[in-house]
């Protein structure tokens, strides 16, 4: 199917914002297609998260593309998930990001998102085929989290510390997904953060399901979602505060308030009862006021420098979906606001934005973002 034909066919389905959103979010997809490098990247045609700011593709984004264009681009949306996964390292690791000039940023990784993001695209596609192909890429992807990311039952972010102290710590946060973000203020290498933990039980989830479609055993990755699901619940619960926060190797919380913190309702590990508190949070004019920036509006290093303070769409989405999962009438009104904030901009899709002056900011045809409108709008 053609993009063109893939959003004709909601024409009249969405409201007439909804639908321009679609449209513009597609748009921004194929713009950042790199036709003209497909030999760069062994005859895969990626995207870009912008064309016009970055020189390559990047680890969670690729995932988050491919699971986009899985509605409407079978192949475009393989070469996402497959041509990412074809670069994994001998013990597991998959890079930060390739280049043009053909460098690979093995200082750090991403969060794991590939097996869920395989899963739903096989799901969307209707083609299981891909899951044959990166099964094997799959169980060695966990194997390097489980030996070099994993710490006292729980996964930790780092990076193989070759540069100075300023450089893995720089490389670490890149790893996190959440580059500057305050989560870090404190440390990372001594860390666990409560979305890491949440994205490997849905990937150990995703590979029970991946694993009974292709007629593998299943019982070693059920046995490590379970008991990953009870250590969230009974780690990450900060009772001084009512959330879910990080948590330090010492057993310290931290007291830092953000979209992870929502991260286990989308994985569904919350009981109602916590999952009601963490709506109030979401509600609360003075930390979420019912948008989603990357830091709660009242700790005191909320800015609009990039992840310490600004709504990414991604993080974003799981928390309003965590919400949602629950039947907090407060996702509803999340997703809205949302939705009306990018939709104020005609022109572009931001990179990320300030939720507190409704502006964009940051690159102007960002792929991901376009990616997560896209969920909020057929997949809520």
């Amino acid at each position: 199917m053609k993009a063109s034909q893939f959003v004709n066919s909601y024409k009249g389905k969405l409201s007439q914002r909804d639908y321009s959103l679609l449209v513009r979010a597609v748009n921004v997809l194929e713009s950042n297609r790199l036709k003209e490098y497909v030999s760069v990247f062994s005859n895969r045609e990626f995207i870009t998260p912008d064309k016009n700011v970055f020189k390559g593709v990047w680890n969670w984004d690729s995932a988050f593309h491919g699971m986009a264009v899985s509605r409407y681009d079978k192949q475009l949306a393989f070469d996402q998930i497959e041509g990412f996964l074809s670069y994994i390292k001998d013990d597991g690791m998959l890079p930060d990001n390739l280049l043009y000039n053909g460098d690979m940023g093995f200082h750090s990784s991403k969060p794991p998102v590939f097996a869920w993001a395989a899963l739903e695209t096989a799901k969307r596609t209707n083609d299981n085929s891909i899951l044959k192909r990166v099964y094997e890429k799959l169980v060695l992807n966990e194997k390097f989290w489980r030996t070099q990311r994993f710490h006292n039952g729980l996964f930790y972010y780092g990076t193989y510390m070759h540069g100075t102290d300023e450089e893995n710590l720089k490389w670490a946060g890149w790893e996190t997904g959440w580059d500057n973000s305050v989560r870090w203020d404190n440390g990372i290498f001594n860390l666990y953060p409560v979305d890491l933990n949440c994205y490997m039980l849905l990937f150990y989830k995703s590979m029970v399901e991946i694993a009974e479609i292709l007629g593998f055993d299943t019982a070693e990755w059920m046995l490590k979602a379970k008991d990953l699901e009870r250590l969230i619940e009974s780690r990450f619960w900060n009772e001084e505060i009512s959330a879910y926060t990080d948590r330090y190797f010492s057993g310290d919380f931290s007291f830092c308030l953000t979209p992870a913190s929502f991260m286990p309702l989308f994985v569904k590990t919350a009981s109602d009862e916590r999952a009601e508190k963490m709506a109030k949070i979401a509600e609360d004019e003075n930390k979420f006021n019912s948008t989603m920036p990357t830091v709660s509006f009242d700790n005191p290093e909320y800015s609009t420098k990039y992840w310490r303070g600004p709504l990414w769409l991604n993080t974003a989405y799981f928390a309003a979906k965590g919400l949602k999962n629950y039947n907090f009438p407060i996702a509803d009104i999340i997703k809205e606001n949302i939705l009306s904030l990018v939709d104020l901009d005609k022109e572009h899709i931001y990179e990320n934005y300030d939720a507190k002056n409704n502006v964009g900011l940051c690159a102007k045809n960002f792929s991901w973002s376009a990616c997560f409108i896209i969920e909020f709008i057929l997949n809520w």
